[in-house]
C-alpha cells in the first residue's frame, strides 16, 4: 500500500509569526485540521499563525474548516476561495 505524501509548500517564520503557504484541497479538508492541529501544538500559542488557502476552498469548505480551526487562534485565513466564489462571501 502506497503511503501518501503530505507537504507544506512554504513555511515563512517572522520574528512575530508562522505563515503556512499550503495548497490547501477540498477532498483532504479533515487532515489540513489535523496537520494544523498539530503545528499549533508544537509551537504553544504565543505565537500567532496564519493560513493561506491559496484558492483551494469552494464557500462550503473554507467556512467549514475555519470553524474548525477555530479553537487553533489562527490570525487569518489569506486567499480561502478562488476568485468564482468570491460571491458566495456577500
Amino acid at each position: 500500500m502506497a503511503r501518501e505524501k503530505h507537504k507544506i509548500s512554504k513555511i515563512h517564520i517572522y520574528k512575530s509569526d508562522i505563515k503556512l503557504k499550503e495548497p490547501f484541497k477540498i477532498a483532504i479538508m479533515e487532515q489540513d485540521v489535523e496537520r494544523i492541529r498539530k503545528i499549533r501544538a508544537a509551537i504553544g500559542y504565543e505565537i500567532p499563525l496564519r493560513i493561506d488557502a491559496n484558492q483551494g476552498w469552494d464557500y462550503k469548505t473554507a467556512l467549514t474548516t475555519v470553524r474548525a480551526l477555530e479553537q487553533m487562534g489562527i490570525q487569518y485565513c489569506e486567499q480561502p476561495v478562488a476568485f468564482r466564489f468570491m460571491v458566495d462571501l456577500c
